[in-house]
């Protein structure tokens, strides 16, 4: 129902809802015991040529070009609690990246450092 990677915000709110219903709890009981806000960052990278980048179904790791995710994976593990998903636009010849930290200024840095692989393909 819902695509973690794409973040649908009224996808994740009615599932948050059902959830919360199906086990009694509030959305206080929620915030204070459960949610944990990360920050993120995401950056577009213009690209000649979407069509070149393939994801697995749930668009979170990059099969193709070959070797690019190991590489994603490598800054990943830099970060402790980190992730990170590139995918191709589905509109435009642009990469879209996505990354996440425990800090803000570690998030710009992965997402930079992402966007820089994808940039010097």
């Amino acid at each position: 129902m819902i695509n973690e990677v794409v973040g649908d915000a009224m996808a994740d709110l009615l599932v948050v809802e059902s959830l919360l219903r199906w086990y009694g709890l509030s959305i206080e009981d929620w915030e204070s015991q459960f949610y944990n806000d990360a920050p993120s960052a995401q950056i577009k990278v213009p690209v000649v040529d979407r069509s070149k980048f393939k994801t697995t179904f749930d668009e979170t790791i990059l099969l193709e070009p070959e070797g690019v995710q190991e590489k994603i994976d490598s800054f990943v593990k830099q970060y402790s609690g980190a992730r990170a998903f590139v995918r191709p636009s589905g509109t435009e010849n642009i990469v879209r990246v996505y990354a996440e930290t425990q800090l803000a200024h570690e998030t710009v840095d992965l997402a930079e450092s992402i966007a820089n692989i994808i940039r010097n393909l």
